[in-house]
């Protein structure tokens, strides 16, 4: 993926992780948790992917198995979120996840250079 990416992602996050943190702590540490997981998720379906691409076949209980842990994994950051109210807020949680697939939405539809054409 593009390092304009990461950065743009780093710089979303930071900024609205200080934005919460005025609002409530326990939104921005919610936002950080949610987006370091989905970054992680996120670099592992890549590289399954590439997987699947040089071996120029995928077998269904691979598939099933990645997608079945990568689906465990936001589930269980979201549990974290409803066992610990204290500490982190589910909502900004939820958003964290997907905040990277946001940012790749937008960088690829915005016509710019590097972006779309």
């Amino acid at each position: 993926m593009n390092k304009r990416i990461y950065c743009l992602e780093a710089l979303v996050i930071s900024i609205s992780a200080l934005g919460l943190l005025l609002i409530n702590w326990r939104l921005s540490s919610g936002l950080l948790l949610g987006s370091i997981v989905g970054l992680f998720l996120f670099w592992q379906t890549a590289a399954f992917w590439n997987e699947v691409v040089d071996a120029k076949a995928a077998t269904p209980s691979i598939g099933a198995g990645h997608f079945l842990k990568t689906y465990g994994m936001q589930g269980a950051a979201l549990l974290i979120g409803a066992l610990f109210p204290q500490w982190f807020n589910i909502f900004a949680i939820a958003f964290g996840l997907v905040s990277l697939k946001i940012v790749l939405f937008l960088y690829y539809l915005i016509p710019w250079k590097g972006g779309s054409k």
